[in-house]
């Protein structure tokens, strides 16, 4: 006994469709990534980069940028927080101190603590 074609249309097959374009989006976007709060604090470099950038954006409020915290992210193993840490204190203060993000932070040893020795001055309108 031979089983019966498959139709992929007539009147059985149009609701299956219309069921599947109506639940198709609905999968999409159960599959999208977990917004992710910035903060300085957090292990997770997701969260340290978006605050980084925020840090140093024209929106910030001056008063409200933790300069140690910054200096801080200077030595992380992880290099992308690294970049977007010294990006962030050098839109804040034009400077560099020779400090490159791609070397490993023991060898920026004098780079990084003339960053602290910037972050221990006496304010943002005093620090050299």
């Amino acid at each position: 006994m031979r089983s019966p074609p498959l139709i992929l249309y007539g009147p059985r097959v149009l609701p299956l469709r219309l069921l599947a374009c109506l639940l198709l989006p609905l999968c999409l976007t159960a599959c999208t990534a977990p917004e992710v709060e910035p903060d300085l604090g957090s292990p997770r470099t997701a969260a340290q980069v978006p605050a980084l950038v925020q840090a140093a954006s024209p929106e910030a409020d001056p008063g409200d940028v933790n300069p140690a915290a910054l200096v801080a992210r200077l030595d992380d193993p992880d290099p992308a927080v690294r970049l977007f840490a010294i990006g962030s204190l050098q839109r804040l203060t034009d400077r560099r101190f020779g400090y490159r993000w791609y070397r490993e932070p023991a060898d920026q040893r004098e780079a990084v603590d003339a960053w602290k020795a910037w972050a221990a001055g006496p304010g943002p309108q005093g620090r050299p």
